[in-house]
């Protein structure tokens, strides 16, 4: 039985809807994703890192679409200090135009946290689009963002374009390769869970499991009219938030927050 699966049963039991006549799958499985987004945000328990190279004359990027949070980047293994727009207006009020060979801030955007602009724009010294090269593929892509296993072992390729899966590319098993470590942003973030359903488990921790039952049946009791219900619903999520505690520390140990993490290169840069 899935983790989806036995939450959802759990969950019944407590909502005393076993024939689903009151909750159908569907509304649960939006009630999970709440849960597994509110995690998420408090627990930083999906945490996934870019190699970002630089390119010349481009001072604008993104991370990919599922990034929900950037919580750090770095350069040459050194944290890049974070600024506002409105900061660097402060230091110079030409300071969009200013060159060199390495990145001292990271500008970023209040509007749309995935964007962010390094400051000074990089030059030529700076660029560098071959962190990792592939061994055996005929025809990698240009852009996009390519998913790897460390260097030496075998490995599949999907493209993505912005963030977003393209298609996987074809005759594209080989070798990753190590090219260069430097002269590249290395990106922090924390990403988004995939949707829950029939084919996609839950990718938190299983040590939140407890938490998103109470979740699930505690905002499905709030969504009831019955003053009763709304009442048990309250307890059902103030459960949840005492277990989200508890769990996060568990999470905590070992490093197991870090939960599905993996590396890949990030290539495709869009200049705002």
């Amino acid at each position: 039985m899935s983790r989806r699966q036995d939450i959802i049963d759990r969950a019944r039991d407590a909502l005393a809807d076993p024939r689903k006549e009151r909750y159908p799958d569907p509304r649960l499985d939006r009630l999970i994703d709440e849960a597994q987004v509110a995690i998420v945000r408090y627990a930083r328990s999906l945490t996934t890192t870019i190699y970002l190279p630089l390119t010349v004359g481009v001072a604008s990027y993104r991370a990919p679409s599922d990034s929900y949070l950037i919580s750090r980047i770095t350069y040459n293994a050194k944290a890049l200090a974070l600024k506002s727009h409105e900061e660097m207006d402060l230091l110079a009020i030409d300071w969009e135009d200013h060159l060199a060979d390495d990145p001292q801030y990271i500008v970023y955007d209040k509007q749309d946290p995935r964007f962010f602009r390094v400051y000074p724009t990089p030059n030529a010294a700076s660029a560098n689009t071959n962190l990792y090269g592939l061994v055996a593929v005929t025809a990698p892509p240009p852009f996009g963002v390519i998913r790897f296993t460390p260097a030496g072992e075998s490995l599949a390729i999907s493209a993505y374009i912005d963030g977003d899966l393209l298609k996987p590319l074809q005759n594209t098993a080989g070798l990753a390769t190590l090219k260069a470590t430097s002269k590249c942003l290395q990106v922090y973030f924390i990403r988004r869970p995939l949707k829950v359903s029939e084919t996609q488990d839950l990718e938190v921790l299983e040590a939140f499991d407890t938490a998103i039952k109470y979740y699930v049946v505690g905002a499905a009791l709030r969504d009831d009219r019955d003053a009763q219900n709304r009442s048990l619903g309250n307890e059902e999520l103030a459960k949840f938030s005492q277990e989200l505690e508890l769990a996060k520390q568990f999470a905590m140990t070992d490093n197991l927050a870090v939960d599905t993490q993996y590396d890949y290169q990030y290539q495709g840069v869009f200049h705002v």
